[in-house]
């Protein structure tokens, strides 16, 4: 299943850290322990004594599109942060949870371990961590991310073809580590919540030795579901160091690794419609998983970065990272439907599965500023080299297709099949080696001007499904340009232009085994952003169009596979506009709320991947008072989606939280999730093919206690 290392690398790295951490407790701290926001604290980074996070609620300065950072102000495309803070409070302990309050993610589930994610209407393939760009492999996420080891998640919307592999008019996630702080500090907490759920984390950082600091992560979590027989654990070490190797240069070292296991899970998801052509009403709980079922992923993350600054004006980075996630399953997958009055018909059918992917990144760039007249002109210039390896394997259940009893009285229960059949698979390796330049400039007081340029080869050699692939793309060029005008000291005006270009998924194969042609198009954006309440909010409105050309789409099935065969050449066509607003509009309340509308057409102006929301709604508020009481709530609310004959109308999720520091350092906290009790479809991203989709979870409830060092 490829090469990893021990499981025990990254416990032994924690424990000294821990114990040595532990003997330094007398370490001046200066420890505020009012987690209040302030209004007036505008800095990027909140340092209280012991531990760094991003407290507010507006979007940081990044360097997710460029590599320079810039202030979400000076971005010419939208931006919104899920902040520290947010992920704390509201118990956004996976990263499904924590996008589905990001503005303009969809998060479509369409099983219990596999998740797409979409924003303005097309599939979010790029995933940064520390602005390192990794495309989702096959564009899904296999299980869940746990957020304990990053301190924020920011989301660029729209195409992003220069620090990211691909560019696709959708957005960018990029994930914030947690860095090691000077100060000794961290936290301890313990929850429990809705169906049996048991979570202990901690989270400890300070200096190991003089121009050596730490960080160390740990997590453990145990859980049951609201779907039947469905039971998940998690655990993940995260650590990692800098080291001053010279006053000029920083060598930061880290490592991570999730494991989680997972009983029953689903392959596929629930019919949506019976036999006859009509909507089912199965109970949320119906799981389609068997007792026998399970997926076990395994991820590790090893990173390296090294920063050594040339002179006062310019720095060279070298940045390394390495995914690796083994993924063994037992699955079950229902192939038919069943008669609505009977509940005969069903059938299905077993499949063993089990995955290595490998992804590598070598990032190496120099930033700094040259003189333009009488202007300074800030330039990122750099290589990275990037390498992807698929192999996986399905091996299908000897007995084949077998009938099973409708999914109303359905237990689980069923005959484990021996998997000994016929199995296929992929054996695929990609390498990407792409040149980047980027810039920025002031041309006056009021304009600011950023430009990119991006050269990619892509090659992409092995085996799909039987099918020989050998598939190169030359000397690609993604340009960017960006200018923003302010208007006022608050107001500014921004436009911004790129190509689209995404190479397709590696399971979109012609009938003869080549990958498609890339997709590929323009994506424009204009818009405004104004500061509010001294600076302490963003408020911002953009409209957005693409063009995309050569999206796949299905030309057959293959009769020696099985699977089907892709042909490209549509087209898509997609307008709308964001409207945001996030950060402190008083010096105890905290907000961050969006709307966005996306409509995509084909090139007979027929609304396309309607499974989609045409309209979404997020908001999210905490307040904070002086005496250590928490009060929040989020809202998120899409309108109707559809796929063939089926739609479901408009709904709305409200979650609540409330927390009280019961002593300078324990804090309790208290968490309730749809409170309404919606019942809802996650996604209909697959019901158009297969007809299938489950619902999401009702009412849960969770509480905590946290202790602060």
């Amino acid at each position: 299943m490829g090469v990893k290392y021990p499981f025990w690398v990254i416990p032994v790295f924690v424990v000294p850290v821990w114990v040595f951490l532990a003997g330094n407790v007398y370490a001046e701290t200066d420890t505020d322990p009012n987690f209040g926001l302030d209004l007036l604290e505008l800095s990027d980074v909140v340092v209280e004594g012991e531990k760094e996070e991003t407290r507010r609620f507006r979007t940081q300065d990044s360097n997710a599109a460029l590599k320079i950072n810039l202030s979400a102000k000076e971005l010419p495309q939208s931006i919104s942060t899920i902040s520290s803070e947010q992920l704390t409070q509201f118990d956004l302990s996976d990263v499904n949870q924590a996008l589905e309050y990001s503005s303009g993610v969809n998060v479509q589930r369409v099983e219990t371990e596999r998740t797409y994610f979409t924003a303005r209407g097309y599939n979010i393939t790029n995933f940064q961590y520390d602005g390192v760009g990794l495309p989702l492999t096959d564009g899904l996420l296999r299980g869940g991310i746990d957020t304990a080891m990053f301190d924020r998640i920011e989301v660029l919307s729209g195409a992003n073809g220069i620090t990211s592999a691909y560019g696709d008019p959708s957005a960018t996630v990029n994930f914030v580590r947690k860095k090691p702080q000077d100060a000794f500090g961290g936290d301890l907490s313990f929850g429990v919540g809705s169906w049996n759920q048991l979570r202990l984390q901690a989270d400890i950082t300070g200096t190991l030795t003089e121009g050596l600091r730490g960080r160390a992560v740990a997590v453990g979590e145990s859980a049951d579901s609201y779907l039947d027989r469905y039971h998940r654990e998690t655990g993940l070490f995260y650590g990692v160091v800098d080291y001053d190797v010279s006053p000029d240069t920083v060598l930061t070292l880290g490592a991570s690794q999730q494991a989680q296991k997972t009983d029953s899970p689903s392959w596929g998801a629930l019919p949506i419609v019976y036999s006859d052509g009509t909507p089912t009403d199965y109970l949320r709980a119906t799981n389609t998983g068997p007792e026998w079922a399970y997926t076990h992923n395994d991820t590790q993350m090893l990173f390296a970065e090294l920063t050594h600054y040339l002179s006062y004006t310019w720095e060279a980075h070298v940045q390394i990272q390495q995914f690796t996630t083994d993924t063994d399953s037992r699955l079950f997958f229902f192939t038919t439907t069943e008669d609505r009055v009977s509940g005969d018909g069903l059938r299905g059918r077993g499949s063993a599965y089990q995955a290595t992917t490998e992804q590598s990144v070598f990032d190496l760039y120099a930033q700094g500023y040259l003189t333009l007249g009488h202007r300074d002109l800030q330039l990122v210039t750099g290589a990275q080299l990037s390498r992807s390896k698929t192999d996986d394997v399905s091996t299908a259940s000897e007995l084949g297709e077998v009938a099973v009893e409708s999914l109303r009285t359905w237990d689980g229960d069923i005959q484990e099949p021996e998997f000994t059949g016929g199995s296929s698979g992929r054996d695929l390796e990609q390498m990407l080696f792409s040149l980047y330049s980027t810039a920025r400039l002031d041309v006056t007081e009021d304009v600011l001007v950023t430009a990119g340029l991006r050269l990619m080869n892509l090659d992409t050699q092995g085996e799909s499904y039987s099918e020989e692939v050998d598939t190169q793309i030359e000397n690609e060029v993604v340009p960017y340009l960006g200018v923003v005008y302010n208007l006022t000291d608050s107001l500014a005006a921004y436009a911004s232009a790129t190509k689209i270009f995404s190479p397709q998924e590696t399971d979109k194969v012609t009938q003869g085994g080549q990958l498609l042609e890339p997709e590929s198009g323009d994506a424009y954006e204009v818009g405004f952003k104004l500061d509010l309440f001294n600076k302490a909010a963003l408020a911002s409105a953009g409209l957005f169009k693409t063009e995309k050309t050569n999206v796949a789409e299905i030309a057959g099935i293959s009769d020696e596979t099985g699977r089907p065969y892709y042909r490209a050449g549509e087209e898509y066509f997609s307008q709308g506009y964001e409207l945001q607003l996030s950060g402190m509009v008083s010096p105890a309340v905290a907000i961050n709320t969006s709307y966005t509308h996306v409509k995509i057409t084909n090139k007979d102006d027929e609304q396309i991947r309607t499974f989609n929301p045409e309209n979404t709604f997020r908001l999210t508020s905490l307040y904070t008072s002086g005496t250590g009481i928490g009060l929040g709530f989020s809202l998120r609310w899409q309108d109707e989606i559809e796929a063939r004959s089926v739609n479901q109308g408009a709904y709305t999720l409200i979650d609540a939280m409330a927390s009280y520091e019961v002593f300078d350092n324990i804090t309790l906290r208290a968490n309730a999730t749809n409170i309404a009790d919606s019942k809802y479809y996650t996604s209909f991203y697959w019901a158009a093919d297969n007809n299938q989709a489950f619902y999401g979870p009702g009412a849960a409830y969770s509480a905590s206690v946290t202790w602060d060092f």
